[in-house]
């Protein structure tokens, strides 16, 4: 699991983590319990803290993000 944030939100990101982790767990955990072909799933997860839509929209889209 990889939380990434701007610095301005180190406290909330050092915060959420650990809740962000345990529920990529219990994900997995539940996917496996299923049954289900996890043999295309990611071997990890990348979580992105951003309250900034347009921030967010452009790295989803792989815009990539510049910083002034």
């Amino acid at each position: 699991m990889l939380v990434v944030s701007n610095k301005k939100h180190r406290k909330d990101t050092e915060r959420f983590t650990p809740y962000i982790s345990r529920a990529a767990d219990d994900d997995v955990e539940a996917w496996e319990k299923s049954g289900a072909d996890t043999s295309r799933t990611s071997k990890g997860a990348l979580t992105v803290l951003e309250p900034d839509r347009t921030v967010y929209e452009k790295f989803h889209r792989g815009e990539g993000v510049t910083t002034p």
